[in-house]
């Protein structure tokens, strides 16, 4: 007949719990930045040290003593911050000097916020099941 025919079509949006288009802290990362930090000092290792994590490196070796070179400061100081940092679980000690950032305080700028987040519980689960069978033994 040559008429158009209207047609409605549905369509159906994919929901993702996180989107990483921007940096996203969350609560949880005031309240531990508030108790790592002491100083200005403190705060300035903390910054070099988040901004060596990217979407690209979610896995990071940080150099006590390289880090207290570039900012002039006392390696103590830095392994102080460290220390404090994987206290407040913003950071993983994943290995000897091979940090990660935790993805549920802070998502590093277009990365993948889910598949971060679930390596990070595998993480934390495999660590504890180790010290619960080294407590045991």
């Amino acid at each position: 007949s040559g008429s158009l025919e209207e047609v409605v079509f549905r369509t159906e949006k994919e929901r993702k719990r996180i989107k990483g288009g921007f940096a996203m802290y969350y609560k949880s990362y005031e309240e531990a930045v508030a108790n790592i930090i002491n100083s200005k000092l403190d705060y300035t290792i903390l910054l070099e040290i988040k901004r060596q994590f990217t979407y690209a490196r979610i896995e990071c070796v940080i150099s006590a003593t390289n880090l207290a070179q570039s900012l002039g400061c006392a390696k103590s100081k830095v392994n102080t911050v460290l220390s404090a940092m994987v206290k407040e679980q913003m950071l993983l000690k994943v290995a000897r000097g091979i940090y990660r950032l935790n993805p549920y305080m802070v998502l590093p700028f277009r990365s993948d916020g889910e598949l971060l987040q679930n390596e990070w519980t595998q993480l934390v689960g495999e660590q504890r099941a180790l010290l619960a069978a080294e407590t045991l033994n």
